[in-house]
């Protein structure tokens, strides 16, 4: 008997006037929060080929870590977002319609 795990991914293009705020985030959040298995998430989401190495994520966005943001304590989303220049509503607003997108 073999047991199958599937996944549907959303590819989608991300305006430039948030692409580097929701890099940022994730940057954050990777270090904020525990990740399943305990795993870094910046090397979770290496990439590695025979041509290049990645030591982390480079121009992606993960959006079940980014959608994470929600369920954080206050506390945790607040120094998440210190340094951005935003509101925290604003961001909680933000996830908020990217978790609606699927």
């Amino acid at each position: 008997m073999y047991q199958v795990e599937g996944s549907i991914y959303l590819f989608a293009l991300i305006s430039q006037n948030y692409l580097d705020l929701l890099i940022t985030l994730q940057s954050k959040l990777g270090n904020l929060v525990v990740s399943p298995g305990d795993l870094d998430f910046a090397k979770f989401r290496a990439f590695k080929n025979q041509v290049r190495v990645e030591e982390e994520p480079n121009r992606f966005v993960d959006g079940e870590l980014i959608e994470r943001f929600l369920d954080c304590e206050e506390d945790v989303q607040r120094k998440a977002i210190e340094g951005l220049g935003v509101e925290l509503e604003d961001v909680r607003g933000l996830v908020e319609g990217l978790r609606r997108l699927h």
